[in-house]
């Protein structure tokens, strides 16, 4: 383990995947709020481009969610199986 390692605090991880979270979902929703608003009073079409940016925005907070919660999985799994060859390299 080298020295940046250990300097990270063990909450550090959790805040900034709490931070890309919060951000893929809040950033969209509210865009989509204003946007929405906008469309339906400009085209006069009250709700239905409110509804509809909404629901897109959704879908992108959804799959960004999903994206990030995979790579996180994946990056748990490589940490692991460095412990793991580094326990197995040791004992040798």
């Amino acid at each position: 383990m080298n020295d940046t390692e250990k300097q990270v605090a063990w909450w550090q991880p959790a805040v900034v995947m709490f931070g890309k979270i919060s951000g893929w979902v809040i950033i969209p929703i509210l865009g989509a709020l204003f946007l929405g608003r906008f469309l339906d009073t400009h085209f006069n079409t009250t709700p239905w481009l409110f509804i509809l940016t909404n629901v897109i925005a959704l879908t992108i907070a959804i799959v960004a969610v999903a994206r990030i919660c995979r790579e996180y999985i994946q990056s748990l799994e490589e940490e692991e199986k460095d412990k793991k060859d580094e326990s197995t390299n040791d004992t040798k």
